[in-house]
């Protein structure tokens, strides 16, 4: 059997050699749960679960708001610092490769220049750009591979914790409701409380753990903007103006699609609900339907309810499109608005070494929006 992540070396864990084992065995024959890993101690069901019940148990009695939310950090804060750490370093790292870019390029137009003679120092750090940029992709592979790990990880522990809590408190209902000789007395919660629990745990879980990523990703939203706009800015001064109102212009376009979606989502809803209780009325009384002679009237309202909900579904997709095709060309626009400002206004020059790190700043700004 393989051993676990927390019991290999650090050699091991970086290149995942732990897991050698459990491939090798995959390769000559089919894998059995006794040939898999064991957890890692950090990673135990029952010891996070427990520790995520007791924390939402003080924020609960501390009357304290979005106590879930509360308990999670509590529980978690010593990973979830060193996620958003990483993820600082992650984006520093991916900053860093258009300025490498910048001295790679302007290191090859300074050598197609015939008329310009480099001095070893010029040669010296042109070279040394070249080889940082590509020690810097290469350990980017690494590092991120490394990020993702960690990341899945944690979502496992919340994920557990969470499925822990809320199966620990259905236990504990069921056994009180036991107690007092409430289960099976029509009471509410005791007959449907398994149902619940499962739907609780099947449903509810990932949004949670969703909500907690675009909390940690809010947070980092600012040094992430800021930041490239200060290189930005360095490279093309005021230019980069025009290119983040297109932005927020583009996005608030967005925005506002998204929400008349929302409205039209309901619309659809509720035609489709007319839709199918007349579909249903028709199937419960379609001998009377037939004794009548009320088939094609019954039929007509049926497509009318059918037309109100396929228009509703297309002006969603042409909404939820619209949204996907200014998303996909956001990064082309804003790269033309802001280079073309730079020429056509601040009257820059246009070289590789500027408009390429350029281009690459431009596609990191518009990934966090």
């Amino acid at each position: 059997m393989s051993s676990s992540c927390d019991k290999a070396t650090w050699l091991s864990y970086l290149t995942y050699g732990w897991i050698n084992p459990l491939v090798e065995t995959g390769v000559e024959r089919q894998v059995d749960l006794a040939d898999t890993p064991d957890l890692a101690e950090i990673d135990d069901t029952a010891a996070n679960a427990h520790r995520l019940s007791v924390n939402l148990e003080v924020q609960e009695r501390a009357g304290k708001t979005h106590p879930l939310l509360r308990a999670v950090v509590a529980t978690y804060w010593y990973p979830l610092m060193f996620l958003q750490a990483f993820r600082i370093i992650e984006w520093s790292l991916a900053l860093m490769n258009p300025l490498l870019l910048q001295r790679v390029l302007v290191f090859q137009e300074a050598q197609n220049d015939d008329k310009l003679l480099l001095t070893s120092e010029e040669v010296s750090s042109g070279m040394t750009a070249v080889s940082a940029m590509i020690f810097l992709g290469l350990f980017s592979i690494f590092f991120g591979s490394q990020l993702a790990f960690f990341q899945t990880r944690i979502s496992l522990r919340l994920g557990s914790a969470l499925r822990g809590s809320v199966l620990e408190r259905g236990l504990k209902v069921r056994a009180c409701q036991e107690h007092t000789g409430a289960v099976g007395q029509g009471e509410p919660g005791s007959q449907q409380e398994a149902p619940s629990v499962y739907n609780v745990i099947s449903f509810d879980v990932g949004p949670n753990i969703d909500i907690i990523w675009i909390l940690l990703g809010l947070w980092i939203f600012p040094f992430q903007v800021i930041s490239v706009l200060l290189l930005l800015f360095h490279q093309v001064k005021y230019a980069v103006v025009p290119g983040l109102v297109v932005i927020l212009v583009a996005k608030t376009i967005s925005g506002v699609l998204l929400v008349y979606d929302g409205f039209l989502r309901n619309t659809q809803m509720q035609a489709k609900d007319r839709r199918m209780g007349l579909c249903d009325e028709g199937f419960t009384h379609v001998r009377t339907l037939q004794m009548l002679a009320w088939t094609q009237p019954f039929m007509d309202n049926v497509l009318v309810a059918r037309s109100a909900e396929l228009r509703a579904m297309r002006n969603r997709l042409w909404m939820q499109k619209m949204v996907a095709a200014s998303d996909y060309s956001l990064s082309a626009i804003v790269t033309l608005v802001t280079l073309g400002y730079y020429v056509l206004h601040d009257g820059g020059a246009l070289k590789a070494s500027v408009a390429l790190p350029v281009i690459a700043l431009v596609n990191s700004l518009v990934g966090p929006f």
